[in-house]
């Protein structure tokens, strides 16, 4: 879960309250096109009449909320709007907020330990208290849930990817080989094109790992998401391994095992008459991956 010390601007799910969305359009505003000092700025707040719908520190919580956006920028002690900013200010009313609506519960909600269903209840409360119109609303939300589960893969996928390069690099330099721990790399921040995400050396020869990890947990059961890039690659390459690794709560990630490409063929989809699969979903038993990664020796 989300802290509010992360974002005091945010309930404990991440969701943006909708009030203070609307504060921060109103703080937003109130910000010079030029930079205003931060005590000028403060000021301003406190001689705001909103009839006491916006007081000072709800307009402080939407100036950090338009900060954590990138909407505002804190230079040598004044705030100065972005240009992004100042054309959100410029929309009618209604767009503005959804769209900082929108932006700002993709900073703070794309944390890999919050789930869909943390979220939803208030996504849809805040939505329907902005958005009046429903189907506008309801456009909004599918737009919103397709980013989120984007954002919440890629975090979940370095998450993964992190923890077998440290486990790579840890296993080498426990064998005394420091010159190979240094050269365990993750390649997929230069290609996701590879069919691979890590390459981490052996003593003789190099692994090839492909990294999954998922939240979901189920029993006896390991889901995941291959591309037919990721399997024909494995097919080849007899150091192609794919590393499952599973969210086991809010701050631990843990490795479920590896197993090798040929593997997972009988989990694979059925290519169809004049059609091929490009990625699916695939459920396997967690009887098939062997724990840890493939050996270093």
């Amino acid at each position: 879960m989300i802290s509010s010390r992360d974002y005091p601007w945010a309930l404990p799910t991440g969701v943006p309250p909708a009030h203070l969305v609307r504060a921060a359009l109103r703080s937003g505003g109130l910000i010079d096109s030029y930079g205003s000092p931060v005590p000028a700025a403060r000021s301003t707040y406190l001689l705001y009449p909103s009839d006491a719908l916006f007081p000072p520190e709800d307009l402080r919580l939407g100036e950090s909320l338009l900060i954590d956006c990138g909407l505002l920028h804190l230079e040598n002690g004044s705030l100065f709007p972005s240009d992004d900013l100042r054309g959100l200010l410029a929309l009618g009313e209604a767009d503005a907020m959804s769209i900082l609506f929108e932006r700002a519960l993709l900073v703070s909600a794309a944390s890999p330990t919050t789930s869909d269903a943390d979220l939803l209840p208030d996504v849809g409360s805040v939505a329907t208290a902005l958005i009046a119109d429903p189907d506008r609303r309801e456009a909004f939300l599918i737009r919103l849930a397709q980013k989120h589960d984007d954002s919440l893969r890629i975090a979940l996928g370095l998450r993964g990817e992190e923890l077998v390069v440290k486990t790579a690099t840890d296993e080498l330099g426990a064998l005394g080989r420091m010159d190979l721990a240094e050269r365990v790399k993750r390649v997929s921040s230069i290609s996701d094109q590879l069919g691979y995400d890590v390459i981490a050396p052996r003593i003789e020869g190099k692994r090839r790992l492909e990294v999954k990890t998922s939240a979901r947990r189920e029993e006896g059961v390991v889901r995941l998401f291959v591309s037919r890039t990721e399997i024909d690659v494995g097919l080849r390459d007899e150091e192609w391994a794919l590393v499952a690794c599973a969210v086991d709560n809010i701050d631990a990630i843990s490795l479920v095992g590896w197993c090798r490409a040929r593997a997972l063929e009988a989990y694979l989809p059925v290519d169809g008459e004049g059609c091929r699969w490009v990625s699916a979903e695939i459920a396997v038993p967690a009887t098939l991956f062997v724990p840890g990664l493939p050996p270093p020796v």
